[in-house]
């Protein structure tokens, strides 16, 4: 049993992502249960591949149990961009 979480995200600030692998659980027997961590900006902690619309930097951590029981977790880090503002002047 394999989570993945996907690959780290960069993100504007007020703007979202989509996390998770794809697909984010492999090797196990499904059915799947996702659990995500922690909940701030995630539209839902119980999806394969929620979005996310973070408040500055943040791993998020993905949690897989399959049909047996197994378990396998994954980190995901979804980073801000800067902003920079340019006064070119009148």
């Amino acid at each position: 049993m394999q989570a993945d979480a996907g690959n780290d995200r960069l993100v504007c600030p007020g703007n979202s992502t989509t996390i998770g692998g794809s697909p984010s659980a492999r090797y196990g027997l499904p059915p799947y249960t996702y659990s995500w961590s922690p909940a701030t900006g995630l539209s839902s902690t119980a999806v394969s591949n929620p979005a996310v619309t973070p408040t500055g930097p943040t791993n998020y951590t993905l949690t897989v149990t399959d049909d047996t029981g197994a378990v396998s977790t994954d980190v995901v880090l979804v980073n801000m961009t800067a902003i920079y503002y340019q006064n070119a002047g009148n």
